[in-house]
């Protein structure tokens, strides 16, 4: 049976198999709106597969995360982002300057 539910419902759920996740409301939502977790919306609700959900989470938490972290860029230097100030920003009469 497809276990259906509104997404403070799904929130519900999940704290009754963890009370202490670290799964928040929010997130939740957020993963509906933004497409990668799939629901239907109802008027102004939207209703997602609990089932789906926690297997978004599995698979997150699985692999998914190790490949995140091969995948960082090398490290670079500390000045590499710093850039001169343009001499149109450059103040003459700056009151603390000397």
């Amino acid at each position: 049976m497809v276990k259906v539910r509104s997404l403070k419902e799904a929130m519900i759920y999940i704290k009754s198999l963890d009370e202490k996740t670290g799964i928040s409301g929010n997130a939740i939502r957020m993963l509906v709106v933004s497409g990668k977790v799939p629901s239907v919306k109802i008027g102004k609700k939207y209703l997602v597969n609990v089932d789906t959900l926690m297997n978004y989470f599995e698979d997150k938490l699985s692999g998914e995360v190790e490949d995140d972290l091969q995948k960082d860029p090398e490290p670079r230097e500390i000045g590499d982002d710093i850039r001169s100030i343009p001499e149109r920003l450059k103040r003459q009469n700056h009151p603390l300057k000397s």
